[in-house]
């Protein structure tokens, strides 16, 4: 009898510690499938949030070359058309709507150091809740100008439509894998982005689509044509 016994405690014993060490391994499974979970949908945040940033940061880039490039453009166009000698004032026509697109990519690069200098943004980052910041707040000149001469070639190509593709593709792979553009990388950069609402982005595409509309509809050639006689009528 005494020795029956001992064995069924045993066994019992031996049951209760099989039994704790399948719990404790149920338990531990859970726990790292739980914490998979949490990381796999803190990861599908930080993508959402990082395609936003890089929507609302080309969208931005668009409503600037149409809204503040292009007639800027016009304006520098038709300032040194109107200065050509006589000979030349007969055969001022009115720059096509690519051209004035072309030319707003460059004309926009002293444009955006200055108001990124001054004030950490620019009307279409305003529009879109986007502002750049330095270590210490504002950019300085030499950064700003720095950066906008690198979003020139390395975020547009240069406007040759090619490279273009290209540079639009290749830093939005590095903006959505890293976080950070390259031309706030290299100047030690970061732009900060606002929450986005459909407001917003209604906004947005609505300063582009007028931008368009008055770009291919010549209005800004016309001026720039109107700038052009005048001054060469001085």
């Amino acid at each position: 009898g005494a020795r029956e016994a001992r064995q069924v405690q045993a066994l019992r014993e031996r049951l209760a510690a099989s039994t704790a060490a399948a719990g404790a391994a149920v338990a531990t499974a859970r726990s790292a499938g739980g914490r998979a979970a949490s990381e796999a949908k803190a990861d599908a945040a930080q993508s959402a949030q990082r395609v936003q940033q890089a929507m609302q940061r080309l969208l931005a880039r668009a409503v600037d070359v149409l809204v503040v490039g292009v007639p800027a453009a016009a304006i520098g166009w038709g300032l040194f058309t109107g200065g050509t000698p006589e000979s030349l004032e007969g055969v001022i026509e009115a720059p096509a709507a690519a051209f004035l697109a072309w030319l707003a990519l460059f004309v926009l690069v002293p444009l955006e150091t200055a108001m990124v200098a001054l004030a950490g943004t620019t009307p279409g980052k305003a529009l879109l809740g986007l502002r750049v910041a330095g270590p210490r707040g504002k950019p300085g000149f030499g950064a700003a100008w720095g950066r906008a001469t690198t979003v020139l070639w390395r975020g547009v190509g240069l406007g040759i439509l090619p490279l273009t593709a290209i540079a639009i593709i290749a830093a939005g792979v590095q903006l959505l894998n890293e976080g950070v553009a390259p031309w706030d990388r290299a100047q030690g950069l970061s732009t900060r982005a606002e929450p986005m609402d459909n407001r917003r982005w209604q906004l947005g595409l609505a300063a582009v689509a007028g931008g368009l509309v008055l770009l291919a509809g010549g209005l800004w050639g016309d001026i720039a044509v109107q700038l052009a006689a005048a001054v060469a009528a001085q």
